[in-house]
């Protein structure tokens, strides 16, 4: 793979300074159909930018004009509709079994086709040449022509700077110098490339796929398979730091003396006592497994212990509610969310730590934001993950047209 300072601004799209075509064309994607007078009031923008953004998004034949006659008296009115073959994106994300799935999805969102691609392995020195030979495999598969696929969306578990398209942490593969995969992928594709990682995805799928009302501020914490991750979305934004790095909410601190220690080398870490992973660590090192590999006990078996009365693991899941209690809690007073979305890929920890979740929260969170703030637990959807590679790629397409 070629050094970073040699790939990192190929074919990677970084943050814009004015996201106004971005804004346009989700509110519209969003209703369906908008009129320009509508599409002002929705964003807030000058009616005149709105004509000039939006007159040259027909001209290029990504957006179409309909128009519908009234049914009494009045003028015609015509409203702005996403043509959706006029481009497509790719999105790429691990499924699970040691595979990643390439999904093709048009310009509105829509998934037109899906493959599965075994990889043997997730690892930092072979990812790149797996990703490309997924992605090529499913453009050939899909028969779409591949000057119409204008962006990819990679999800990645891990750190990334998404920013310059830089894994600096991929959990298989330990700690390792940062690989800059984005650029390499983007390079070999010829497609622009945008990477994340994976506590990302249920994040951008709610906003940009959710059931109800579109969340436009809202906090998402991630309990993954393993590991967790946070993000949070402002004024319909996903925030990223200023190195490119999303929230890293497993390695905020909720103990100090004689924490439990983290895999990140410090102690007292979240992740360490609420992740699946960190609950599962400290099971076995009470039971003298301390070296034992994460996969050596079942999830669901120490939940039965739980539900059996075992004093062991009814403590492990009262601590790990109490310390994702505290850790949101004193989220909610930093930065006062309004709704924070908690997602777990286990569908039973939820009821396995509510109930001294819920007590933390209530201990320490500020009594003035109990009222204005909703806390909603949901199991994570198997149809997150390729929504969520969609909405990065998408994002990124919608803001460079």
């Amino acid at each position: 793979m070629n050094s970073i300072a040699s790939l990192k601004k190929a074919n990677v799209i970084t943050k814009g300074s004015d996201d106004s075509t971005l804004r346009i064309m989700k509110h519209i994607r969003r209703a369906g159909a908008l009129s320009r007078v509508e599409l002002a009031q929705a964003t807030g923008m000058a009616k005149g930018s709105i004509t000039e953004i939006v007159g040259r998004l027909v001209v290029q034949g990504l957006l179409e004009e309909h128009i519908s006659l009234p049914s009494g008296r009045g003028r015609p009115r015509v409203s702005l509709r996403i043509i959706e073959d006029a481009a497509y994106v790719v999105g790429l994300s691990p499924a699970g079994n040691d595979t990643l799935s390439a999904d093709i999805i048009d310009l509105n969102g829509n998934r037109l086709f899906s493959s599965q691609y075994g990889i043997g392995g997730l690892d930092v020195a072979t990812f790149a040449d797996h990703a490309v030979a997924a992605i090529e495999s499913a453009i050939v598969q899909s028969g779409i022509e591949r000057e119409r696929i204008r962006h990819a969306g990679i999800i990645l578990p891990g750190q990334v700077d998404r920013n310059a398209g830089v894994i600096l942490w991929l959990p298989h593969s330990g700690w390792h110098p940062p690989a800059a995969v984005g650029p390499h992928i983007g390079q070999a594709i010829g497609i622009p490339v945008t990477i994340d990682n994976r506590a990302t995805v249920v994040a951008r799928a709610e906003h940009w796929f959710g059931l109800g009302d579109w969340l436009d501020d809202f906090t998402c914490i991630a309990l993954l398979e393993r590991g967790m991750g946070g993000a949070r979305y402002r004024n319909g934004h996903l925030q990223t730091g200023v190195n490119g790095s999303n929230s890293e909410i497993a390695h905020v601190k909720v103990a100090f003396e004689q924490g439990r220690p983290c895999f990140c080398g410090a102690s007292g870490c979240l992740g360490a006592y609420a992740s699946v992973g960190g609950i599962i660590r400290q099971w076995l090192r009470g039971g003298g497994e301390a070296e034992a590999p994460i996969g050596s006990r079942d999830f669901s078996a120490l939940v039965d212990l739980a539900r059996s009365g075992d004093g062991v693991a009814l403590a492990l899941f009262r601590s790990a509610g109490r310390a994702l209690g505290t850790a949101i809690a004193s989220h909610i007073n930093e930065a006062d969310p309004g709704h924070v979305l908690i997602v777990a890929a286990e569908p039973e920890l939820e009821a396995m730590i509510a109930p001294a979740f819920h007590e933390a929260v209530g201990e320490h969170m500020l009594t003035t934001l109990v009222d204005k703030t909703h806390i909603e637990f949901r199991t994570i959807a198997e149809g997150d993950f390729w929504k969520g590679a969609a909405s990065l790629a998408l994002e990124q397409l919608y803001r460079q047209l």
